[in-house]
């Protein structure tokens, strides 16, 4: 298998607060993959499988990212907050079959241009999402609340 579905999107943010504008890029990329058969990072900021089911690794750069926090959300509801190890390197806990994603959030202070615009800093957040065909049922999903009018 091996086929993963790819999007990105960048854009300079601007912020005034007082007289200080600070520019940011909004880096945003998300990755959906079949299974967990290893693949090479291709994103700014990258999670990718590694060849074992719940093995993933995270990428800044096409760097591991070590100590980077991901949160960890199924189709139910459920998260749950976890890091990566120092080589970029994690096992999710899966106790559920059905879908889940991971994001992660990195920070990086050099400046730059995108095109023509300018800007200090870069935020990125980045996904991977997938479906475990293989577990026990979930916890049902809890009701939507509607606060009355």
């Amino acid at each position: 298998m091996g086929d993963s579905i790819v999007a990105k999107q960048s854009r300079v943010n601007q912020r005034k607060q007082g007289d200080k504008v600070t520019r940011t890029l909004g880096h945003l990329s998300a990755r959906y993959v079949p299974d967990f058969s290893e693949r090479k990072p291709s994103l700014a900021l990258d999670i990718v499988p590694a060849g074992k089911p719940g093995a993933i690794k995270a990428f800044y750069k096409g760097q591991p990212l070590p100590k980077a926090k991901l949160e960890l959300i199924s189709e139910s509801g459920w998260k749950r907050e976890l890091k990566t190890d120092a080589q970029g390197a994690l096992v999710l806990p899966l106790p559920w079959r059905g879908n889940y994603m991971i994001e992660v959030e990195h920070l990086d202070a050099t400046p730059g241009t995108l095109g023509r615009e300018a800007y200090d800093s870069i935020r990125l957040v980045g996904t991977l999402s997938f479906r475990l065909a293989d577990g026990g049922a979930a916890p049902p999903t809890p009701p939507v609340y509607m606060p009355k009018r």
